[in-house]
């Protein structure tokens, strides 16, 4: 039976994204998840980090009803539906080495490579590698199974001017070899009562 998510369903999708990467990607390198401009505690090296950094309201499903949830004479707040922006960023082994930034970019094209093979994480997607969970058991997030709208993830071009006003907004955090992603769409049931309409 299909399902409406709740409030867990935001952090379920970067939870998602981090075990897909993890499974997927050919190098092993660790993901996180944290701002860009934090230093990630035992953590050091190549790593790929995903930052999820605005949400929005998805135009295309404002104010749409769940299909098949309660009377239909009944009526009340719809689900929020939202669109998730991310950035992913990688990291070369060292600062400082001579081809940090090529370790870089082949981190992060081994990402993209991954995001590109996977655009619609499903419920029938399972983990192979046991580093990153038991092997057979769901990369979707427990939170996002059995949902109505399904996870689709999509390469988000932005200009540069704009990535260079999110990596402004980060003072302590050095420009990086990052992209983003769009994650939709993710949905929020109300626990608002429905009610029946007056006659």
């Amino acid at each position: 039976m299909e399902e409406m998510g709740d409030f867990r369903a935001i952090a379920g999708v970067s939870s998602t994204i981090s075990r897909l990467l993890r499974d997927r990607m050919a190098d092993l390198v660790p993901v996180t998840l944290a701002p860009p401009d934090v230093t990630v505690a035992g953590v050091s090296g190549k790593r790929l980090n995903v930052y999820l950094y605005q949400v929005t309201e998805s135009c295309n499903l404002k104010n749409q009803e769940i299909p098949g949830q309660g009377p239909p004479s009944a009526y009340d707040h719809p689900p929020l539906s939202l669109d998730l922006h991310y950035l992913l960023t990688a990291h070369g082994s060292a600062d400082t080495a001579s081809n940090a930034d090529l370790e870089a970019q082949l981190v992060l094209g081994d990402a993209m490579r991954v995001l590109h093979d996977f655009p619609i994480v499903t419920d029938s997607l399972q983990i192979t590698r046991s580093a990153v969970g038991t092997v057979g058991d769901p990369i979707l997030d427990p939170s996002l199974q059995n949902q109505l709208e399904e996870v689709k993830i999509a390469l988000e071009p932005v200009a540069l001017e704009d990535l260079a006003k999110l990596w402004t907004a980060l003072p302590q955090a050095r420009f990086r070899r990052s992209v983003t992603y769009l994650v939709s769409v993710v949905q929020i049931e109300s626990e608002s009562l429905r009610r029946a309409p007056r006659v």
